[in-house]
């Protein structure tokens, strides 16, 4: 038996969207059973934390899952993405690599396909080559980078530089909520982004960055 748990968070743009469930990130994450004692009073018999998949406390982590942050939180937009007893864990590089996900022309004006759009920033200190590396969408469909930058130059990115990749096919981010997510050569994530119907505007990107992240 696998126990999983989930929970939504109400961040503070939930709190203040008076007209009830429009405006805030429904992001779900699959997190573990003490975290949900500890967020609602619960309490839970031993076999319940036995039979959960995810760890509070890296001790308890067995070689070969890949476990690195905890209490661990996984992000889950699909079922594919819930973690099940002794499965490895995608290996993240968010905090390590300072590439991230500016922008995304979601619905560009007339037809969606071979207009649609991706930016990328460098927001670190050091020169990242960006060669191998990969997007992709909730339903798992990838575009190698290297087929739209052909020119092995424009993949090396100096620090506050930015790169738009112009034609995300075979990607299609749905114009009602979806996910982007960047990886490296090696399939490490580099960042991962998601958007509401809400956030779509025809002919405007959804931005992902606020002038303060572009500061720090």
């Amino acid at each position: 038996m696998d126990v999983r748990a989930f929970v939504m968070y109400q961040d503070a743009d939930a709190i203040r969207d008076k007209r009830g469930g429009t405006v805030y990130n429904n992001e779900h994450y699959q997190v573990t059973i003490t975290e949900i004692e500890q967020l609602t009073g619960l309490r839970f018999v031993d076999s319940i934390y036995h039979a959960n998949p995810l760890y509070y406390r890296e001790d308890n982590a067995q070689p070969g899952e890949n476990v690195v942050h905890v209490p661990e939180h996984i992000e889950v937009s699909k079922p594919e993405d819930i973690i099940a007893q002794g499965q490895e864990r995608q290996t993240l590089h968010d905090d390590i690599v300072d590439i991230f996900i500016a922008a995304a022309m979601v619905d560009p004006v007339g037809p969606d396909a071979h207009h649609e759009w991706v930016s990328l920033i460098n927001l670190g200190n050091e020169i990242v080559d960006i060669s191998g590396w990969t997007l992709s969408d909730n339903s798992n469909k990838k575009l190698l980078i290297d087929n739209v930058l052909t020119d092995p130059t424009r993949r090396i990115m100096n620090p506050g530089e930015s790169v738009v990749i112009k034609d995300v096919s075979p990607l299609q981010l749905s114009n009602n909520q979806d996910v982007i997510m960047l990886c490296d050569a090696n399939g490490a994530r580099i960042d991962r982004v998601t958007y509401l119907k809400h956030m779509v505007r025809t002919g405007k990107p959804v931005l992902f960055l606020t002038p303060r992240d572009t500061l720090e």
